[in-house]
């Protein structure tokens, strides 16, 4: 008689799979340089700020609000409104928010 060999293989994969969320990364405001304008209305002048050089990382869209104490905005969410400044020295803040 003829010998009959026979094999058997076994092979057992297990996946451990752990979901890593995606690191985001913070967006970077630029309200542009420190600037000096000339008062040219009364009570105030109209001045347009730009906030376009602000970016995020990540690519996500960006959402602008712009602050600052009694001055009066078109629309604070614009990046680039125009404010109200009656004549005097003002500090305005850009925050930009990805979501």
């Amino acid at each position: 008689t003829i010998p009959h060999f026979q094999r058997t293989t076994s092979v057992s994969i297990v996946y451990d799979a752990t979901f890593v969320p995606p690191i985001n990364h913070p967006p970077v405001p630029d309200a542009g340089p420190d600037s000096t304008y000339e008062c040219n209305g009364w009570p105030a002048s109209s001045i347009m700020l730009d906030g376009t050089g602000s970016y995020d990382p990540d690519g996500d869209p960006l959402t602008y609000n712009w602050w600052s104490p009694g001055i009066t905005f078109d629309d604070p969410t614009s990046p680039t409104p125009t404010g109200q400044f009656p004549l005097g020295t003002w500090t305005v803040t850009l925050t930009v928010s990805d979501g």
